[in-house]
């Protein structure tokens, strides 16, 4: 099954657009999620250590304000403990940077900023969400079944990625990773149903929703002008941060 699926994925490279459909079989199944831990740790001051039994769901937002330039994704994160169909989503927003002397000024500043808002970034940016029997079935046929990760072309890195991490009930690992579910579309092939299925379920219930949790969407942006604005040389201080 595993040599069949490598040989789709290669005709799928080679039939697709050169830019959007091109997908490989994943080096290692591993992937650390570490940073996204951390980032929702920053903004939400939460913390996960991803010990419990259940599934801990990372999902990427390959949409992203144009008017920035963004180093990270905004993600979208859930855990499901065993036999749960409910559970809390935290949407974590990116805040964007550019490179230079001021940017770790700049984080800690936005972070200053967004401390005095947390009431505010919890009601925009969290919801109790609930996953059908059809989707938490179709996730756990990937790791039951030992269905393969998955990489965009050439290892190159977007935003979009689907990463889904499974625990069991001795504290055994076992993770799953792929791309936003666009890279396989146009390859029509068959043998992709159920990662497009997997990919696209999971993204409406995590991450459509939330536009409204944005880094400069907190009742924050007179803040951030007066506080944070000699950190980043006027980069991000334009019409589009309004």
């Amino acid at each position: 099954m595993s040599l069949l699926l490598l040989l789709c994925v290669l005709f799928v490279g080679v039939s697709a657009n050169e830019n959007i459909g091109f997908v490989v079989s994943s080096k290692s199944e591993y992937q650390n999620v570490d940073a996204y831990l951390r980032r929702l740790e920053n903004i939400h001051k939460i913390k996960i250590n991803m010990d419990a039994p259940g599934l801990y769901i990372f999902v990427e937002n390959e949409n992203l304000e144009e008017s920035f330039y963004h180093v990270n994704a905004d993600f979208a994160f859930v855990f499901l403990p065993r036999g749960a169909n409910a559970a809390r989503v935290i949407y974590v927003p990116q805040v964007p940077e550019s490179a230079g002397p001021g940017t770790e000024k700049w984080r800690g500043c936005i972070s200053n900023v967004n401390r005095r808002h947390q009431e505010e970034i919890k009601r925009k940016c969290m919801a109790v969400k609930t996953f059908s029997v059809d989707v938490l079935n179709l996730t756990e046929k990937f790791f039951a079944t030992k269905m393969m990760s998955v990489e965009g072309r050439y290892g190159l890195r977007r935003f979009g990625y689907l990463h889904i991490v499974s625990v069991d009930s001795v504290g055994t690992k076992a993770f799953f990773h792929m791309p936003s579910s666009n890279n396989f579309k146009l390859g029509k092939s068959v043998f992709f149903k159920d990662y497009i299925s997997l990919y696209d379920s999971l993204k409406e219930i995590m991450v459509d929703g939330f536009s409204d949790c944005r880094w400069n969407d907190f009742n924050n942006v007179d803040e951030i002008i007066k506080e944070c604005e000699n950190y980043e040389g006027g980069v991000f201080f334009n019409e589009g941060l309004r």
